[in-house]
């Protein structure tokens, strides 16, 4: 994916559903093409987790051997595991992409606008150092009930945050801090939260990198 003569600019990292074929398609030929974005190098990985039918699995395979794209990790596929999808993808590029500039993180429901993000920061030259975009959280509620439950033993005492996030279904990050995100990884114990973990946590164990707050 990045052992490529021409230098990677933006790898846009997709947390997917192991059946959701469709959407990764839908990117491929959209957000994710290549050949749409030229001479900005764009490519695309997906990152899913175990499953156990036998037969999705094939196609899993089958698409990877078409595509090439697919990231697949040791642990199942679930709604609680995010968080070991975003591990991974900071492994991944950590080890497999190292040069590349940007990081897009985001969701394989999202529809992300990659003409403009190329507008705006490769026509005008722009690139900012140590840096993550995306929409900020701020005295932010713990929830203690419902979808995203937090677990009591966690941030016992607090009602709020006391840390700012941001929202996860779509961060532009400067890639140069991606090894510190990892590397921060083997001391923050895991929380499900993914984006809390990633942009929150993480964040602060990192040395507290920037982000810029996009409404």
């Amino acid at each position: 994916m990045c052992t490529q003569s021409e230098p990677v600019n933006v790898i846009v990292v997709v947390h997917t559903a192991p059946t959701h074929f469709l959407q990764r398609e839908n990117i491929r030929e959209t957000y994710g093409a290549r050949k749409l974005f030229l001479p900005t190098e764009v490519r695309v990985i997906f990152l899913l987790g175990r499953v156990e039918d036998l037969n999705l699995q094939r196609g899993i395979v089958d698409e990877h051997n078409k595509y090439g794209d697919i990231i697949q990790g040791d642990f199942k596929d679930a709604y609680h595991n995010l968080t070991y999808k975003a591990v991974m993808g900071l492994h991944w590029v950590s080890h497999y992409c190292p040069d590349v500039e940007y990081v897009i993180k985001t969701d394989d429901d999202v529809m992300f606008d990659m003409w403009r993000f190329i507008k705006q920061v490769y026509a005008n030259i722009l690139f900012i150092s140590r840096t993550i975009y995306g929409i900020a959280r701020f005295n932010d509620c713990i929830p203690r009930s419902g979808k995203w439950t937090v677990p009591s033993n966690f941030l016992r005492g607090y009602s709020y945050y006391p840390f700012q996030f941001c929202i996860g279904f779509v961060l532009i990050i400067s890639a140069d801090v991606i090894p510190d995100l990892y590397f921060a990884s083997f001391k923050v114990p895991f929380f499900w939260l993914d984006d809390v973990y990633l942009t929150g946590l993480l964040r602060s164990a990192a040395g507290g990198i920037p982000f810029v707050p996009k409404a």
